[in-house]
C-alpha cells in the first residue's frame, strides 16, 4: 500500500519538484519499484495537481490509448463541461450524434485517434487543470503499436505526446515501464524515426534502496511473516 513505501519520500518529493517545470521519465531496473512509486504519487498528490494512473499493457492500438485518455479527461471535466468539449464535438461530427456517458471510441472515429487526442488535451488545458498523466508500461505499449498497427502508428504517437508537453504547460506526463524506452525508440529508427521522442522530458534513475531503509523493509517482512532469523532479525535484515 502507498503508505506502506519504503525510502521513496525523497525521490518523489524531487520528482514533483521536476514536474513545476517539464515531464519526466523514470527508468530502473525490474523490481526495484518503479510501479510502487508512481503509486505513491497519485495516492499522495502535490496540492494542486489532479493525477492519474494508467497501465498501458495491453494497449496495441492508439485508438484504445486514446480511449484511456477520454475516461480520465471525462472524469477531469466533469458532468457541466463535457458536452461542449471540442472532444465531444469531433465524435459527434463524425458519428452523427451526440455522446452522453461514453468508455469506448465508435468503430468509425477510430482512424481520427490523432485529432482526439489533440482536442482531449485542448480541453484540458482549456480548463487549467494542472494534470500529471502517470503512464506505466509506455514502452510496451509502443512495442505492441509497432507489431499490430506499424512503425509509422508508434513514432506518430510519440510525436503526438512531445506535441501536447510542448503545447500545454499545465499538462505533465510520467513515462515508466519494464521495458526501456531507448529499446522501443531504438527499434523505431532502424525504421527510419527521426525524432528525440523524450528529449524534453527529465529523466530520474530509481536506485536501489540505502542499507538503512533496506535493512528496515526486511526486518519489516521477516517480522511480519512471523519467522525465524538467527541470529537476529536485524542481522538476518542486514545480511
Amino acid at each position: 500500500a502507498p503508505d506502506e513505501v519504503v525510502g521513496r519520500d525523497k525521490l518523489i518529493s524531487l520528482v514533483w519538484r521536476a514536474l513545476e517545470r517539464r515531464s519526466v521519465v523514470l527508468v530502473a531496473e525490474r523490481r526495484l519499484g518503479k510501479t510502487t512509486v508512481i503509486k505513491k504519487m497519485v495516492a499522495e498528490p502535490l496540492q494542486g495537481w489532479d493525477c492519474r494512473y494508467r497501465d498501458l499493457e495491453g494497449i496495441e492500438h492508439p485508438a484504445e490509448f486514446a480511449e484511456t485518455v477520454l475516461r480520465d479527461a471525462d472524469e477531469l471535466l466533469g458532468k457541466s463541461a463535457k458536452a461542449a468539449t471540442r472532444a465531444r464535438q469531433l465524435l459527434g461530427s463524425i458519428a452523427g450524434y451526440e455522446f452522453g456517458a461514453l468508455l469506448k471510441i465508435p468503430e468509425s472515429a477510430r482512424p481520427h485517434w490523432k485529432t482526439l487526442l489533440l482536442k482531449l488535451f485542448e480541453d484540458l488545458a482549456e480548463a487549467n487543470h494542472r494534470v500529471v498523466f502517470l503512464w506505466d508500461e509506455i514502452p510496451l505499449m509502443v512495442h505492441d503499436i509497432r507489431q499490430r498497427v506499424g512503425d509509422g502508428a508508434a513514432m506518430e504517437l510519440l510525436n503526438v505526446l512531445r506535441q501536447v508537453r510542448q503545447s500545454h504547460p499545465t499538462i505533465r506526463m510520467v513515462f515508466t515501464g519494464s521495458i526501456g524506452f531507448h529499446n522501443a525508440v531504438s527499434s523505431l529508427r532502424e525504421s527510419g524515426y527521426a525524432n528525440a521522442p523524450l528529449n524534453d522530458m527529465g529523466v530520474f534513475e530509481i536506485p536501489p534502496l540505502s542499507l538503512g531503509d533496506a535493512t528496515f523493509l526486511g526486518a519489516s517482512l521477516i517480522k511480519g511473516e512471523s519467522l525465524v532469523a538467527t541470529p537476529s532479525v536485524d542481522a538476518v535484515a542486514e545480511e
